[in-house]
């Protein structure tokens, strides 16, 4: 990769924050980026659900400051614990740049310390993240999709996904030796599904798949000779131990790019499907409040999103794994492909050439991706 901006050799202090699994894979390849240009880049991480052991598995090492809350009231003081560990942090590691997803947990010691603070986002529920982290942004960054742009201060936009910046073919390409780390053979004809905890701010009064519905799946599967293997954050009742998937997180692409299809509550592990060529099915009634999952559906035809189970049932029954949608598939990703940049490198640049040169930058403007 090569830097276009005449100072942007000049050696940085970088602060990654990654407070979700899923923010593991969207900087690891810049964070390697950086590095391999003489950057150096330091860690810091809210340890939620799997986070830790995904950086792990990867070898990235890291410095932790919390463990995700529950209540409100412990996020309140979990989220003050952390601007001041991470001003600190700043302040002796001399750091130059701080980027996060979100930004809520490092704009504002950012800001006090004066230095650069980069958002990111593309989640347009997390409402209150939002409001509490972008006033304190130097810039924030979106997806070309995303629905809220009025409502971003210094935003720049890019032509890409989050899940771009791990799965782009530049970036990944699916092995089937690693389906034997999650005890599947390369005979096995198998399906994924896929359940989340419901308990981040943006999941309040929101829904997508029962435990009932669940069993409705499996045995409809089953019958049509499919092994479904089941991804859960939230507890399943003892019977259904026995289709938990089990494994190494880190390489769960590889699975998903293997399978039948995804079914699911997650939009994050909906796209990662979809980019991957695999029939994939949203059942949450966050689907129409995100920008990303619309796009997808509806300008390349790669994930079909429902508000509930109830709608999803004759999509499932009917035409989920049918050869329409497989065309449908081979199509939508020639286009996506052809539109989209490779995130992880517009990313490890961007950085670099706005932290050592803000100027550039003109607000509510695309950035150049030449």
């Amino acid at each position: 990769m090569t830097f276009t901006h005449p100072v942007a050799a000049a050696h940085l202090n970088i602060l990654v924050e990654i407070s979700h699994p899923a923010h593991v894979h969207f900087f690891r390849h810049p964070i390697r980026i950086w590095r391999e240009h003489g950057h150096q880049v330091l860690i810091v991480t809210r340890d939620k659900e799997i986070t830790h052991a995904l950086l792990d598995e990867i070898g990235l090492e890291y410095i932790p400051l919390s463990k995700q809350k529950m209540h409100l009231w412990s996020q309140a003081i979990e989220l003050v614990s952390q601007w001041i560990k991470v001003f600190w942090i700043i302040r002796r590691r001399k750091i130059d740049v701080a980027i996060s997803i979100t930004g809520l947990f490092t704009t504002v010691p950012a800001r006090l310390a004066g230095i650069v603070s980069i958002s990111d986002t593309d989640t347009e529920d997390d409402v209150l993240a939002h409001r509490i982290a972008f006033p304190f942004s130097d810039v924030v960054l979106t997806p070309a999709a995303f629905l809220r742009q009025a409502k971003v201060p210094n935003l720049v936009t890019y032509n890409a996904f989050h899940e771009l910046a791990y799965l782009h073919p530049s970036r990944f390409t699916p092995d089937r030796h690693y389906l034997q780390d999650f005890h599947i053979s390369e005979h096995d004809q198998f399906l994924v599904i896929r359940l989340v905890r419901w308990n981040a701010l943006h999941d309040i009064h929101q829904k997508g798949i029962s435990e009932d519905e669940l069993r409705e799946m499996i045995r409809l599967y089953e019958r049509e000779g499919y092994r479904v293997l089941v991804s859960s954050e939230r507890p399943l009742s003892a019977a259904l131990e026995p289709y938990l998937l089990t494994g190494h997180f880190s390489r769960i692409f590889h699975l998903l790019a293997f399978s039948k299809g995804y079914i699911g509550e997650s939009p994050t592990m909906a796209m990662e499907a979809a980019i991957l060529g695999r029939p994939s099915v949203l059942i949450t009634s966050r689907a129409p409040y995100l920008g990303y999952t619309t796009e997808m559906q509806q300008k390349y035809g790669l994930l079909h999103a429902f508000d509930c189970f109830e709608q999803a049932r004759p999509f499932l029954q009917h035409e989920f794994l049918s050869e329409r949608v497989y065309d449908d598939i081979a199509r939508g990703r020639e286009q996506l492909f052809s539109e989209n940049i490779d995130l992880s490198e517009w990313l490890a640049q961007f950085t670099i050439e706005y932290a050592t040169d803000r100027s550039r930058i003109r607000r509510k403007q695309s950035w150049p991706l030449s």
